[in-house]
C-alpha cells in the first residue's frame, strides 16, 4: 500500500501566483534564465506550466518568454518561471529556477516552491507556491528537487539511492527517494552516526 506523505505539498493557488508576480522587485533571481534557455513557464488560464523560449531579460527577476507551442510572447516573474522538471539533476547541486520541495520549519510541513537566489552562505532563498512569500533556509534543513518519479521497474535490489526522510515511526522510516512511492527503512537497517559537535 503506498503511505501518503505526512504533510503532502499543497496544489498551486492562482491567487498565490498572481502574489508572487507582484512581488518581483523584492527578488533576486534576475540571472537565473539565459537569454535562448528553455524553459517552464505558468499559464494563468490554463493554471498549467507549458514550455517556452528566454527571449529577453527583463531585469527585477522578469522575463520576456515566448511559448514553444504557439511563438506568442508573454512577460512572466518570479514563481511563473523554473527550470524544466524533466531535465533537473536530482544529485546535482541545487540551482536558482529549480522547483523544491521544502519544509516549512514553523509547521513542520513540507510545501512547494521555487529557488530565487543563491545567497552565498549556505542559505537559498525560495518562493512559495502556496501564497507567494519569500522563506530562506538551507538545504540539508529539508529541501528535496522536485523531478519526475522514477518507476520501481528501474530500482534493482541492493542499489544505493538518496533519499530524505519524511517521517519517523516506531518499526522504521518513510523516505522520498525520488520513487513514485516512497521508500520504507526499517529500524533494523538503520545505522546510528556520531557527528562532530556543530555540524548540521
Amino acid at each position: 500500500a503506498v503511505v501518503p506523505a505526512l504533510s503532502p505539498a499543497p496544489a498551486l493557488v492562482p491567487a498565490a501566483r498572481t502574489a508572487a508576480k507582484k512581488a518581483g522587485d523584492k527578488q533576486s533571481g534576475d540571472t537565473a534564465f539565459e537569454v535562448g534557455e528553455v524553459v517552464e513557464a505558468y499559464f494563468e488560464d490554463d493554471v498549467e506550466w507549458y514550455q517556452a523560449k528566454v527571449i529577453k531579460n527583463l531585469g527585477e527577476a522578469q522575463y520576456q518568454v515566448a511559448w514553444i507551442e504557439d511563438g506568442t510572447d508573454c512577460e512572466v516573474g518570479p514563481g511563473y518561471i523554473r527550470k524544466i522538471i524533466a531535465e533537473v539533476d536530482r544529485d546535482g547541486p541545487f540551482e536558482v529556477g529549480e522547483a523544491v520541495t521544502a519544509l516549512y520549519a514553523e509547521e513542520a510541513k513540507w510545501y512547494e516552491g521555487i529557488l530565487q537566489s543563491d545567497n552565498g552562505d549556505g542559505t537559498f532563498t525560495l518562493l512559495w507556491d502556496e501564497d507567494g512569500e519569500e522563506y530562506t533556509l538551507k538545504p540539508q534543513d529539508g529541501m528535496v528537487k522536485i523531478t519526475p518519479k522514477a518507476e520501481l521497474d528501474l530500482l534493482q535490489k541492493g542499489q544505493k539511492v538518496r533519499g530524505v526522510v519524511l517521517r519517523m515511526l516506531p518499526f522504521g522510516a518513510f523516505v522520498e527517494i525520488g520513487a513514485v512511492v516512497e521508500g520504507l527503512l526499517h529500524r533494523s537497517a538503520m545505522q546510528v552516526v556520531q557527528r562532530p559537535p556543530g555540524s548540521p
